[in-house]
């Protein structure tokens, strides 16, 4: 979980929606990307003293979404690496579910998810998301949260670019499906995605569509496909 100036209230419900799971088998690496309000690495500390589990990595300088989450693959040590942004909220059963899912073990495991608005009980939308289809993603990353990968293969491709400041993660995804045998669909909302206007992607709208094209464009060329986007 990468966490940078999260509004206090946010980032304990993300916070209490980990150590709430139904099932202990999980770490929470929290990677502070330099906040520079106090009350951030405040919070992480006393959730880092209350459960060994809660594991802080606090940067010294603010590097970018991408530099922090691959903070946090590198110093992963569990099988799978899933990612949670740090205003969101995972549902109790969670991890049960992954770890349900990865039997047999998938590279990439993708779930359902909830739409909320700024106060995370309130319901939006809710996600059903079609088993694994690579043309479908190719046209529409149709699955954003959660997201989770098996850490041998999050290492192997290198983690996230840290060169690209939007659309990151649809770059990592593509990367781990290039390496994928089984990729595993968890049809039940296991995620709230909190959306507000300050988040970076609805600041950095106009930049995703380049951004995303280019991934695509990178993908198809690695495949060997002879395909424009």
């Amino acid at each position: 979980m990468p966490v940078y100036n999260t509004d206090p209230i946010w980032l304990k419900e993300a916070l209490d929606s980990v150590v709430a799971q139904w099932c202990g088998a999980w770490e929470l690496i929290c990677v502070d990307d330099a906040s520079p309000m106090p009350h951030v690495r405040e919070i992480l500390k006393r959730y880092g003293n209350l459960d060994p589990r809660i594991r802080l990595i606090l940067l010294d300088r603010n590097g970018g979404i991408a530099k922090a989450t691959n903070a946090g693959i590198f110093a992963a040590i569990g099988d799978y690496v899933a990612f949670l942004d740090h205003g969101d909220y995972l549902e109790p059963d969670a991890v049960y579910k992954l770890l349900r899912a990865s039997k047999g073990e998938p590279e990439l495991i993708y779930s359902d998810e909830t739409i909320t608005g700024e106060t995370i009980a309130g319901v939006a939308s809710l996600i059903a998301r079609p088993a694994f289809s690579h043309d479908y993603y190719l046209s529409h990353p149709y699955f954003v949260h959660i997201v989770c990968v098996r850490r041998d293969i999050a290492l192997k491709v290198g983690g996230w670019d840290e060169d690209m400041t939007i659309s990151g993660d649809v770059d990592f995804v593509l990367r781990v499906i290039e390496q994928s045998n089984t990729i595993t669909h968890v049809p039940a909302a296991l995620y709230r995605w909190r959306t507000h206007l300050g988040s970076a992607g609805h600041q950095m709208k106009s930049a995703v569509m380049d951004a995303t094209i280019g991934a695509l464009t990178r993908h198809l060329k690695r495949l060997d496909i002879p395909a424009r986007v």
